[in-house]
């Protein structure tokens, strides 16, 4: 099984119905993220690696979540109509 990356992005299934390319876009960004965080030595003590997890959702989705209380403590970014989600 390949290793786990250190920053990951999740659409969520009505976004990725409705952007046409928002799955590609978010593999090359997370791609990037991950690029630009190992160049710049972050993760040189694999001991204390941070894992981050985006989760992009819109605000209905989000409220099943949270109302399901599927979503752990988090920074919550909203950006009308998208609602960002960083997890650690």
């Amino acid at each position: 099984m390949p290793e786990k990356l250190p920053i990951s992005i999740q659409v969520c299934d009505e976004l990725a119905q409705q952007f046409i390319k928002i799955i590609s876009i978010s593999n090359k960004l997370e791609a990037q993220f991950n690029f630009q965080t190992m160049t710049a030595n972050w993760y040189s003590d694999e001991d204390s690696i941070w894992f981050v997890r985006l989760h992009i959702e819109t605000p209905q989705t989000f409220l099943t979540q949270k109302n399901a209380k599927l979503i752990k403590p988090c920074i919550l970014i909203v950006m009308m109509p998208l609602v960002i989600l960083m997890q650690q």
